[in-house]
């Protein structure tokens, strides 16, 4: 697959591709964990200016909890990616996003 399908075209992984390109979609494609972690940051950082919460819930849930989405644009960086390394990190992003998706349901 070509690098403008993946970060472009692809709405999904495929468990056809390299380790390289799960990282390329994850980091540069809009239906990838690192854009949608910047969505629910954003989400975070909307409800502290609006007074739902305090701005300890950018440390904990929002955009300064950001190791993972540095780990992930480190990774995409690479000619050669490990599949461990590059599943903890996806991981973590998941975990990350979910957090702060339950942690926003409470404010509502």
């Amino acid at each position: 697959m070509n690098k403008h399908e993946i970060i472009v075209t692809a709405t999904e992984p495929s468990d056809m591709w390299s380790n390289t390109e799960l990282a390329t979609f994850h980091f540069l494609n809009a239906n990838g964990l690192y854009w949608k972690k910047m969505l629910t940051d954003d989400r975070v950082s909307e409800a502290v200016g609006e007074g739902k919460c305090n701005t300890g819930a950018l440390f904990a849930y929002g955009s300064f909890r950001d190791d993972a989405v540095n780990k992930l644009a480190k990774i995409a960086m690479q000619k050669r990616v490990s599949r461990t390394r590059l599943g903890v990190v996806l991981d973590t992003l998941k975990k990350d996003i979910e957090r702060a998706e339950s942690f926003l349901n409470t404010l509502e």
